[in-house]
């Protein structure tokens, strides 16, 4: 449950707040899930961006998505076609709800 808090409160630093759209570009993993229990824990909504997609197509989902924040695994970060608000780890403990 502390993963998912600091992933809760990294994303409201960034600005992310309920309704509205967050993507992951993340392997099938254990923080892929915490990122998107995190997102729903906020209210706001996430969907998934495929690694197998060129970086024109990950753009125009994006775009079209009007994704207020991108969450991208390290090692996928050169399939990724524009810089966006970098989300880190909190270190804090607590969720604020």
């Amino acid at each position: 449950m502390t993963s998912i808090c600091q992933w809760a409160h990294a994303l409201r630093a960034c600005g992310v707040a309920g309704d509205e759209r967050v993507a992951t570009l993340m392997c099938n993993n254990q923080e892929h899930v915490e990122a998107y229990c995190a997102v729903a824990s906020m209210g706001a909504v996430l969907h998934t961006l495929n690694p197998r997609l060129s970086a024109e197509q990950l753009a125009y989902i994006g775009n079209h998505a009007e994704d207020r924040g991108i969450i991208v695994e390290g090692s996928l970060v050169p399939l990724f076609p524009i810089r966006q608000t970098e989300v880190r780890r909190s270190h804090d403990d607590h969720c604020d709800h």
